[in-house]
Order: structure tokens, then sequence, then C-alpha cells
């Protein structure tokens, strides 16, 4: 078999194919900034697993908003999405996978 590239080598165990080896996969900037990984790493030896979504959302008459905030001391976000039936929020805390100092 010959050699693979990072991206072969994951599109072949999404679809279940035969790949040269098992591919090394971190979601993107989830243990460290992905061109510290590539940098260390390089670019063949770690791929970088990166989600979006297949179709597009439409939400007529509704509006979103997004704001920063601290709960507990911990950086957080509030998001809200303002239907015509009421409105739904979330609140996420915002917590460093990596020492950033």
């Amino acid at each position: 078999m010959r050699k693979m590239t990072m991206r072969e080598r994951m599109l072949a165990v999404i679809r279940m194919e035969e790949a040269d080896r098992v591919p090394f996969v971190q979601y993107s900037g989830l243990a460290a900034p992905d061109a510290e990984v590539w940098d260390l790493l390089g670019r063949d030896q770690m791929g970088i697993l990166q989600w979006c979504s297949p179709c597009a959302q439409v939400q007529p008459n509704c509006k979103s908003e997004s704001e920063k905030l601290e709960i507990n001391g911990t950086p957080a976000v509030r998001n809200t999405l303002h239907t015509p039936a009421g409105s739904l929020t979330e609140e996420r805390l915002i917590e460093p996978a990596y020492n950033t100092s």
C-alpha cells in the first residue's frame, strides 16, 4: 500500500476503508492551537478535525444575541435566541484546554 496523506487516512477511517496506518487526530484547537501542534509534530503526524454543519439554519422572525460575562470568576458566554414564542438562553463556561502562560 502506498503512503497516504493525513487527509486520506482520516477520510479512509470515516469511509471504513483501509488506511496505511491509524491517523492521530485532534479536534481543532482542543489540546493546543493547531499551528503549535503542527510545528511540534508535523502535518503528516497529526490531523486536525474541524466540524462544520452540512446545511444552513434558517430562523425567520428570530434574533440571536451573545454576550461575554463571568460566572463565579470564570469567563463565560450567554447566548440568547429570541423567537415569537419566547426566548431560549444558554450559558457556557469557557475553560482553557491548555496553559496559556
